[in-house]
């Protein structure tokens, strides 16, 4: 009777590789920092409402975050192994970024409807104001019409005081 074992003998165990990834050198990494820290600061911010400023700044952190992410994105070189294919990584922010389009694509909307509303309300101050310098011109007008008939008036009197003073030396020598 033969002894053979009943389990294959396992095989040698393969060596094992410690890989690490540095995210940071995607793009779309970087730009989601810069995105979340745009967030932090416009949720942060102690008093409503919000300075526009602050505003512009998720705006314009999505719009770059949207920007790296229609970037390819090229396989991560990692530390201790080969390159590999991260995918997935595309797939995931593609994700978060339809998230964020859901939540700020209103933000945007107020955003636009506030210029309108700014550039209408700019063109109703422009309006009034060409009507009070139609209205200053005009004021400014009738005031120069009264100051020449006053100014004519003046030289009327002055010369009647003039006849008037004449007369009067001309009786005193008589």
């Amino acid at each position: 009777m033969s002894r053979t074992p009943k389990t294959p003998a396992a095989a040698p165990a393969s060596e094992t590789v410690v890989a690490s990834v540095s995210l940071s050198n995607l793009p779309a990494v970087a730009a989601l920092i810069v995105l979340l820290d745009a967030m932090r600061a416009l949720v942060s911010f102690p008093s409503r409402p919000v300075p526009d400023t602050l505003v512009e700044g998720v705006l314009n952190a999505r719009r770059q975050f949207n920007e790296a992410l229609s970037a390819p994105f090229e396989p991560v070189a990692v530390t201790g192994s080969d390159a590999y294919d991260d995918a997935w990584i595309g797939e995931r922010f593609d994700k978060f970024a339809s998230l964020i389009d859901e939540r700020f694509g209103g933000l945007e909307k107020a955003g636009e409807t506030r210029d309108e509303a700014l550039k209408t309300g700019l063109a109703a101050i422009d309006e009034r104001f060409e009507g009070l310098d139609e209205a200053l011109k005009a004021r400014f007008a009738a005031f120069d019409e009264a100051g020449n008939a006053s100014a004519g008036e003046l030289a009327s009197l002055q010369s009647r005081l003039a006849a008037l003073e004449a007369r009067a030396t001309a009786q005193a020598k008589d």
